[in-house]
Formats: structure tokens, sequence, C-alpha cells
């Protein structure tokens, strides 16, 4: 709710976010304060907006508060609005893959947070075909039936 009074404070208010934009021949980079991921923060009443949502908010271009504003220019400081385009999660997600900027979320593997590996998600499959079920391989690998309907439909781990 306040990051919605703040976009409205922005509506009615341009100014506090054009007048620290610095507009070159490509990106218009904001040249104030940003936030650990190097994204422009602009302080609006009771809270921050990124600066690129401000940017997007004001083009005219429908605006989704529930949407991810990415930057085809992948320069977290700019607020061009020709630069910017609204999408969900998995959009975002896979322009960063596109992109070759998920560096630090690695897939299969090379994910942290992943419980299987190739070499058990061929075992589980081995284990289907003789007629174990899902439920019980999912007691027995620690993880969710769905996961392991994934690994047999090869959804993932393929």
């Amino acid at each position: 709710m306040k990051q919605i009074q703040s976009m409205e404070m922005i509506a009615e208010k341009p100014y506090l976010l054009w007048s620290n934009v610095t507009k070159t021949d490509k990106c218009w980079l904001w040249n104030k304060s940003v936030n650990k991921s190097g994204y422009g923060s602009i302080r609006v009443g009771p809270t921050s907006v990124l600066a690129h949502r401000a940017a997007f908010l004001l083009s005219g271009i429908p605006f989704f508060t529930n949407k991810y504003v990415c930057h085809s220019c992948d320069t977290p400081r700019c607020c061009n609005p020709s630069h910017l385009f609204q999408s969900d999660q998995a959009g975002n997600m896979l322009d960063m893959k596109l992109k070759g900027r998920r560096k630090n979320i690695g897939c299969g593997e090379s994910n942290g947070r992943a419980k299987l590996t190739q070499s058990l998600a061929n075992e589980i499959r081995q284990k289907l075909l003789v007629g174990k079920t899902l439920k019980e391989l999912s007691i027995e690998y620690k993880v969710s039936i769905s996961t392991i309907s994934r690994v047999e439909k090869q959804e993932i781990w393929k």
C-alpha cells in the first residue's frame, strides 16, 4: 500500500524524479542514491521507489503495480522510458538468462538450493520404471511429489 501511495506522489510531482536524472545519448541516468543492486532509489513519502519504476509510470505507458519494470539496456540506473518494459517474474528471469546475467543463479547442480543431482534424477526415473510410486520416491529423496513428477516428465533434470 505504501508503495502505491509513493507512486501516486511521483505522478503528482514528476520533478522529484526528473530533476535527478542526467540524459545522455542513450541512457537517462539516475544520479542520486542507489540500492545494493545498483538501481536508482528515490525516497517519496513513506517509502522508497525504484527510479526506473517511477520513470516508467511517468512515461504514460500502462503501468501495472504487480509487474516488474525491466531494462532492455541492462543499466540499473537508467530511467529512459524507451529502455524500459514490464514483465512478470518468469519473463524477467528469461531476460536475465538470455542476456547472460544469471551469474549467481545456478541451474541444476550449480544451484546451491538443489536437492537433487543429475545422477539422482536418472536413478529416480529408473525406480519409476520398475514400479516405485511418486510418493515413495518423494519420501526417499526428501523432495515433493511434484518434484518427482517433474523429474519423471523431464521438465527438470532432463
